[in-house]
């Protein structure tokens, strides 16, 4: 039988059951070219600062000075890697951050504090209430109170100043704010299974008033909403991955998505961040238990893939914040700070493993006998010295639907300007039942990777 298309040049698709379809995608992303889908490996990252060996809890881009919270310190990093502890932010959770332009306001677990580019201070006004989000829009501080439905303002360009009278509550459904959120003009309120959108009218007695903006919707988790391509991406209270656009909360999560989100141990506590790489933009949704990426730039079929750092379940990156022309990347578990490059190709000192596992392959309700794999893959890439200067890409076979996975078989993808290189697994690999057979596929050198497409030759069987 000729050779055929091995559909493996796809996003994540990974289903329930893994009898369904067991289609994955880790460390990747697909991009068109000329209408033909081409996999390359997901970028990597050069460490940049070490700030403590325990984890991050919040950047923030102020004034073109970088704001971390790790552990229970405040520090202010400069462009060339200055780190200069500023106080203490009592708390173990993630805090989260705005500013006026004058003073970053940092909402912490049970307090909160203002930073004014000299000095940290606790907001001590005594009708300030407890916070447990925040956000600015026409020079107010807007704050979600906590284990409410109402939101305060501070007074006019001043993050340390509130007036108990500025407060309202959210109006169509009674519902606890879990968070509030600025889009382009509309103040969003996003409640445990509704949102509404507020503007700002300019009313002398209190200047925000309910918009037309509705939706039956709640956010899983205050942190599981960021801002990407120009919208707002979360996860709503029924387990979707959703985009504001145009008035509307479209679905952007695959069954295959919303189903790994469902599994995971209290999926609320997931942190989601946007980054931009190139022509591609990216809104991940980061959680102990995984981490999963929307591509808004790709088709929509090829728009997720997963994120794992090298001995874990999910990437260690909770952060993503875009200053001094570059973006930087803050670890949820060491207090490390990166920098990351579609030219790097390692996750620091630690390798960036890209793998992919293709749908079952095969005839289709026949046992059949598969004789050769081959991979179109780029080629004379291997760096000049060190780890990678002859790398390798590694083949391995399922027999059950992807449940289990036979030995590794690599095979050698060329030194530096060995481009002539044909990628081929042959000699047999014995009967595949009618179901069909997984293929997956993966590097772990420190190398570009480019995959155009892959073959199979299989005989039927009787």
């Amino acid at each position: 039988m000729p050779r055929v298309p091995i559909p493996l040049v796809q996003g994540e698709g990974q289903a329930k059951s893994k009898f369904i379809s067991s289609r994955t995608l880790i460390n990747g992303f697909i991009e068109s070219a000329n209408g033909v889908p081409v996999l390359y490996g997901g970028p990597g990252m050069s460490l940049r600062v070490t700030l403590a060996t325990i984890g991050i809890r919040g950047a923030y881009n102020f004034n073109e000075t970088l704001l971390v919270v790790s552990d229970t310190r405040l520090y202010t990093v400069t462009e060339g890697g200055t780190a200069t502890d500023r106080g203490e932010i009592l708390g173990t959770q993630p805090v989260d951050i705005s500013d006026n332009g004058l003073e970053a306001t940092i909402v912490a677990d049970t307090f909160s504090y203002v930073w004014d580019g000299t000095d940290l201070s606790l907001i001590t006004d005594p009708d300030f209430f407890q916070a447990s989000s925040v956000d600015f829009i026409d020079q107010y501080m807007v704050t979600s109170i906590y284990d409410s439905g109402r939101f305060q303002i501070s007074a006019l360009a001043d993050a340390t100043s509130y007036d108990a009278l500025d407060v309202a509550t959210a109006e169509v459904r009674p519902d606890k704010l879990r968070r509030v959120w600025v889009d382009n003009r509309d103040l969003l309120l996003f409640g445990v299974k509704t949102i509404e959108a507020w503007y700002n009218s300019g009313a002398a007695d209190f200047p925000f008033e309910r918009s037309q903006l509705f939706f039956e919707l709640g956010l899983l988790g205050r942190d599981c909403v960021a801002a990407v391509d120009n919208s707002v991406a979360f996860v709503a209270h029924d387990g979707t991955v959703r985009v504001i656009r145009g008035g509307t909360a479209l679905v952007i999560s695959t069954d295959a998505i919303a189903n790994t989100i469902a599994g995971w141990t209290d999926p609320g506590a997931a942190q989601a961040f946007s980054y931009s790489l190139r022509n591609h933009q990216f809104w991940a949704l980061r959680h102990p238990d995984g981490c999963v990426v929307w591509d808004a730039s790709a088709p929509a079929a090829d728009a997720w893939h997963v994120r794992k750092s090298y001995g874990s379940d999910t990437w260690s990156i909770a952060y993503a914040v875009q200053i001094w022309g570059v973006t930087i990347f803050a670890d949820r578990d060491t207090g490390k700070l990166y920098t990351m490059s579609a030219d790097v190709h390692a996750e620091a000192s630690e390798p960036l493993v890209r793998e992919l596992r293709s749908e079952a392959l095969g005839p289709g309700g026949s046992y059949f006998t598969l004789n050769e794999v081959e991979l179109l893959i780029e080629t004379g890439v291997g760096v000049l010295s060190g780890q990678g200067s002859d790398p390798e890409v590694w083949l391995q076979l399922s027999r059950n639907g992807g449940k289990t996975f036979g030995a590794r078989m690599t095979r050698k993808i060329g030194r530096r300007g060995d481009d002539q290189k044909r990628i081929v697994w042959g000699g047999g690999f014995g009967q595949f039942r009618p179901e069909g057979g997984v293929i997956a596929l993966g590097c772990s050198d420190p190398v570009p990777v480019v995959i155009k497409a892959a073959f199979a030759d299989f005989t039927v069987d009787g």
